[in-house]
């Protein structure tokens, strides 16, 4: 075997070794950016006295009593969860004859703790929570934790019954997660009641 034909074979060899490296490379960190990604958890928490949250706000015409169904959001992966952002994709109400669609169906961002509808950046180990539905214990009526109703909307505020909530959790650089919760209420804040729906 001549000089020339051993740099041929050495050449190759090295650039097929070359090749085979950047290969496993390029999987190696394909796989650890892949398990390391953030994941999304949405639910209805498992703490009652985190899920349902009684404020007490002082004004000039004295205290005013909220009750706070809220739904809570955490990051289980390993990086942050970037611009997450929770949707109440759409409402149902809950009859024994079987569930009946409402007038919302066009899916908005709800409301972090103070009315706070911006993205928001999620790290492993912390519960964040948003306001799913507000009852006041002096005014006989839904609000929801949306910033703002259409006016074919309204009517759904004044409902005696089981409201089904859909909701979707999004982000950046996370898969989307859903979440179903059924909220009770009967115009009387004394009646309010929520559960998490088993898919």
């Amino acid at each position: 075997m001549d000089n020339a034909t051993v740099a041929w074979i050495s050449g190759g060899s090295a650039i097929g070794g070359g090749l085979v490296a950047g290969l496993l490379s390029g999987a190696y960190e394909h796989v650890r950016h892949w398990s390391s990604r953030p994941k999304l958890c949405l639910d209805y928490g498992e703490k009652e006295e985190a899920s349902i949250v009684s404020v007490v706000t002082g004004t000039n015409e004295g205290n005013l009593n909220h009750l706070y169904v809220r739904v809570r959001l955490r990051n289980t992966g390993q990086r942050i969860a970037k611009h997450c952002v929770v949707y109440l994709a759409s409402i149902e109400e809950v009859h024994e004859s079987g569930n009946k669609a409402t007038a919302f169906s066009d899916a908005m961002p709800l409301s972090w703790p103070l009315n706070d509808y911006k993205p928001r950046d999620i790290p492993n180990g912390a519960d964040f929570y948003l306001d799913l539905v507000k009852i006041s214990k002096h005014v006989e009526s839904w609000a929801l934790g949306v910033q703002q109703l259409y006016a074919s909307q309204l009517p759904m505020l004044k409902f005696k019954g089981t409201y089904r909530f859909h909701l979707v959790a999004t982000a950046d650089n996370a898969e989307s997660v859903k979440c179903t919760v059924d909220v009770k209420y009967a115009q009387d804040w004394n009646t309010l009641r929520a559960f998490p729906v088993c898919s």
